[in-house]
């Protein structure tokens, strides 16, 4: 279980004369040993348009793999043995069909270091999982679980609004018109006496009122 083994392979003729150097190649048996517990407490963070950092806490695997697809849920699941190459750029990784790709394959996640993926697009969801591996990535010996951590999130639009006029003032009120960028929604601030001197925290919600003395 787990063991790697070098193989050589010589071309030769029927007198016995070898091609050397030979072909070399080396391979693991599968790791016996499968992981039972999964990560936990996936966590987003500096999402801008093309990137954002996805930090977890490794379960009780050698490795965490990471994979993400954009759009909808994730539906790869990792073959034992099989060795995969990551990329954190989402736009060059290897599709390993349907758009599922592999962004990292980690063995300090448990430290809670975040993993930086890029090459994303604005104003899109994108949907990750988490499989815990036991073996060597890139032996042959990988052994990854059927239990997995999943979640997503959605980066930042990349259009603006446009503020197209306001009217309809009177003493007490006025009408703000605009047209709407490429995100979901529109968040709107307003300040007396002066220019609005806060800018709104990412992943929070706020309380909305169309009544200034709220």
């Amino acid at each position: 279980s787990g063991t790697s083994y070098e193989i050589e392979v010589y071309e030769y003729t029927t007198g016995n004369l070898y091609i050397r150097p030979p072909l070399t190649i080396s391979r693991s048996t599968i790791n016996s040993s499968n992981p039972t517990t999964a990560a936990t407490a996936m966590v987003f963070s500096n999402i801008t348009g093309t990137s954002m950092n996805v930090q977890f806490s490794q379960g009780n695997g050698a490795a965490s793999v990471l994979v993400a697809r954009a759009g909808s849920a994730v539906s790869f699941t990792p073959s034992d043995g099989v060795s995969y190459s990551p990329n954190t750029d989402f736009s060059a990784g290897v599709d390993l069909g349907s758009g599922n790709k592999i962004i990292a394959i980690r063995t300090d996640a448990a430290s809670g270091t975040p993993i930086t993926v890029t090459g994303l697009n604005a104003n899109t969801t994108y949907h990750f999982a988490v499989f815990e591996m036991n073996g060597t990535a890139g032996n042959g010996s990988e052994n990854y679980s059927t239990v997995n951590l999943t979640g997503n999130r959605k980066t930042e639009p990349s259009l603006q609004a446009t503020i197209t006029g306001i009217d309809n003032i009177t003493e007490t009120s006025m009408r703000v018109n605009w047209t709407n960028g490429n995100g979901d929604r529109r968040l709107i601030i307003m300040r007396e006496g002066g220019a609005v001197a806060t800018d709104p925290t990412d992943q929070t919600t706020y309380t909305e009122g169309a009544d200034f003395d709220f």
